[in-house]
């Protein structure tokens, strides 16, 4: 078991974070800049301030969840330059060797997609792009925790989308270890860049009021929205991106590996995908330029 990479936002070496949750596909931390930090296995789950191992994540949040349940003793990571330490009660319990781990960063490929995309984009293809997002969305259940169908949720973010401040205004809304806002806004994020020209490009001035407000969210919102801010989303919207920056291209606004981008996007938790999805569909619809307002 190594680390295999570190997300480019991950806070840099050393540092000590609290152990806060353990799921099935990371552990989570918070670190002291009041964000959260990954602990994955799989490079799909990788984000802008995740730590991926290379083999053995099963081992690690095995003992991570032994660490949780040791009552007082208080659970903790820490990171520096030779490894990643898992800790309780000051007792050291695993360490795995840091020292090969690479550099994962999206914002490179998708500086290139949104160049290629900006010279020989097609108008008509991009929407059509947009339009099988948007129906993949749509044919999804009509839930209680998303901002879809009927619920509570929906019926609360239609009001939102009303307000002069919107979308700013739905930092922290919603359900969820990610509430469905921050995931919306992800997903806004990462589609506007694509088309206004690269990373960071999109409305400047919704980025900083995004900026000001984190700390109306929860960790891993906080964590998620800070990687959408800097142009750097988690890989399943990069993949995502990528893939619409080909259908771009293409007649039809098709692309070989358009529909299986969504289908991992629709994975994503209990409703996020499904919500970033929907930020990312719209965003495509309306085209952002530079310097563009609220």
């Amino acid at each position: 078991m190594t680390v295999g990479a570190i997300g480019c936002l991950a806070p840099r070496a050393p540092w000590t974070a609290s152990l806060a949750w353990v799921a099935s596909r990371a552990v989570a931390l918070i670190h002291a800049d009041g964000a959260a930090v990954a602990i994955i296995g799989d490079v799909r789950d990788m984000d802008a301030r995740a730590i991926l191992l290379d083999r053995g994540f099963a081992d690690f949040r095995a003992a991570a969840i032994e660490a949780s349940a040791l009552g007082d003793a208080e659970a903790s990571v820490r990171l520096d330059e030779a490894a990643v330490t898992l800790s309780a009660g000051g007792v050291d319990l695993l360490a795995v060797p840091a020292d090969g781990a690479t550099r994962w960063d999206p914002r490179p490929g998708l500086a290139n997609a949104a160049a290629s995309l900006a010279a020989d984009g097609d108008r008509a293809a991009l929407a059509a792009a947009a339009d099988a997002i948007a129906a993949a969305v749509a044919e999804g259940p009509a839930d209680e925790v998303s901002v879809h169908g009927g619920g509570p949720f929906a019926a609360a973010f239609a009001r939102l989308r009303g307000d002069a401040s919107f979308p700013a205004n739905i930092v922290g809304f919603g359900p969820g270890s990610t509430p469905a806002g921050d995931d919306w806004l992800a997903g806004y994020l990462a589609a506007g860049d694509l088309v206004a020209g690269g990373p960071g490009a999109a409305w400047p001035e919704l980025r900083a009021a995004l900026a000001t407000a984190l700390g109306r969210t929860t960790p891993a919102g906080r964590a998620l929205l800070a990687g959408a801010l800097a142009g750097a989303p988690p890989a399943y919207l990069t993949d995502l991106a990528l893939e619409v920056a080909g259908a771009g291209r293409s007649r039809g606004g098709t692309a070989p590996g358009l529909p299986g981008a969504v289908r991992a996007a629709l994975g994503k938790g209990a409703s996020s995908g499904r919500d970033a999805l929907a930020g990312f569909a719209e965003a495509l619809r309306h085209r952002p330029k530079y310097g563009d307002a609220l």
